[in-house]
């Protein structure tokens, strides 16, 4: 090799060396969470002053079941194949509204992507959890709508089985402060109605 190429080499810029914690956030955020496996997550969410308890259950991305417990007094929402269904409280549930199917789950995975493509930095570590030790896969993402500010996230995951326990987020909406925490537990059997 020449010495004119090889001092040329030298003034290349090296490549970035990959960061395996922040592949790994990349990778949760481009995937469904429960890939075949139905789950169901107990959601706590702040917004400023105000607060959300939910109770969620999830056969897929497109067939799901959300009761509202605080506030009280919500009926519960299902959504069902683009449709987004409101129980009547007669046993029946009648639909707010549909959603193109193809163009939800495109949209989804859209978002999914942007997100992925967008980790600005990761951190990896364990966690304890009532006696067992899990993965904790923490990070802080880039503007990606529909948020308005960056987006923190921290995915508590089970090494064992590769599905998470907890997931938390935060981000900033309409200059307030909005924090949400979801605890899962995979449910293999679950059943849920459809209209």
């Amino acid at each position: 090799m020449s010495l004119m190429r090889l001092a040329l080499l030298t003034c290349l810029p090296l490549p970035a060396l990959a960061d395996p914690c922040a592949d790994r956030l990349a990778d949760i955020l481009a995937n469904p969470l429960f890939t075949q496996t139905p789950y169901e997550a107990q959601a706590t969410g702040k917004i400023g002053g105000g607060e959300t308890v939910t109770f969620q259950q999830f056969m897929s991305d497109t067939h799901s079941l959300i009761k509202t417990i605080t506030p009280k007094g919500l009926p519960d929402t299902l959504f069902y194949e683009g449709g987004t269904y409101q129980a009547d409280g007669n046993g029946e549930w009648t639909l707010l509204y549909s959603t193109d199917l193809q163009q939800y789950k495109d949209g989804l995975a859209a978002t999914r992507k942007s997100q992925s493509e967008n980790v600005l930095s990761a951190e990896c570590d364990s966690v304890e959890i009532d006696g067992s030790t899990y993965d904790r896969i923490s990070g802080v993402i880039d503007i990606v709508p529909p948020y308005q500010s960056e987006w923190q996230v921290s995915y508590v995951m089970d090494p064992a089985t590769g599905l998470p326990k907890q997931f938390t987020y935060a981000y900033t909406l309409n200059g307030m402060e909005a924090v949400s925490r979801f605890d899962y537990t995979a449910k293999p059997d679950m059943q849920l109605p459809k209209p």
